[in-house]
């Protein structure tokens, strides 16, 4: 965000949520008095109203002022059409309608404008294992946020990365993971995808499907060839591979 070098108004102050500071829409309040005649021209408009709220801008933080930042044109319209709408139920003169319109009621918000290059598009999850299965695997999700003040709209996830485990009978073996996730239940769980882990040895691979019902099935290769089933459980934190001889071994 710093590199952005952007200042937006603070998210308290936009909403009002925190009555120790002054909000937009009490600055605006304060800033359009009927009858006052700077408001008859754009310059007026202009030191009156919109400059008090870019004096309230500063750099931004966190990601909630990144994710304003991309919303800005939307929120200064949304404002703008408002408070025109107000003066027009009010009477106002055109006089002050027109100067309104010709003033600079948008960029108040932000330092600059957001391109479509600044949207928000992914955000990524490092998940460390330092129980029995130990590695980390990056994991990334893309999202879509259509507007201010709605909710995200996730995409896929996918991920890689390396673990590995000490099998009671064969010993340590590192695995390569590779996930592709793309649904989730109303709980939350991953309810379509799929997940590859390959042992480095080049002697072991399970491809485990992620199906509707929750359940989690895959199959097990040795050295190439079809070696059984695999089923995949989670219960707390610990997670079991189940496999073909129906033997069950806890990864974490």
């Amino acid at each position: 965000m710093a590199e952005e070098d952007v200042a937006v108004i603070d998210y308290e102050i936009l909403t009002g949520e925190n009555p120790d500071v002054t909000s937009v829409e009490q600055i605006l309040t304060q800033s359009i008095v009927p009858g006052d005649p700077d408001l008859t021209t754009p310059e007026g408009w202009n030191e009156k109203v919109w400059q008090p709220l870019k004096d309230t801008q500063a750099p931004m933080e966190s990601l909630m002022d990144y994710q304003l930042w991309n919303s800005s044109d939307e929120i200064e319209d949304m404002v703008s059409s408002s408070v025109r709408e107000r003066m027009v139920n009010m009477g106002i003169p055109d006089m002050v309608l027109n100067a309104f319109d010709q003033s600079d009621h948008d960029g108040w918000f932000a330092s600059r404008h957001a391109e479509e290059a600044n949207e928000l598009a992914a955000m990524v999850i490092v998940a460390e294992f330092s129980g029995d299965l130990r590695g980390t695997i990056e994991e990334t999700r893309t999202f879509h946020i259509p507007g201010a003040g709605k909710p995200p709209e996730f995409g896929i996830m996918t991920g890689d990365g390396t673990v590995e485990f000490e099998h009671p009978e064969l010993g340590l073996i590192v695995l390569d993971v590779e996930l592709e996730w793309t649904e989730w239940d109303d709980l939350g769980k991953v309810s379509g995808g799929s997940m590859s882990l390959i042992d480095q040895a080049g002697v072991y691979e399970i491809h485990i499907t992620f199906q509707p019902d929750g359940t989690k099935e895959g199959e097990l290769f040795v050295n190439g060839e079809y070696a059984g089933l695999v089923t995949l459980d989670v219960e707390g934190t610990s997670t079991y591979l189940d496999i073909q001889q129906d033997k069950s071994f806890p990864l974490d």
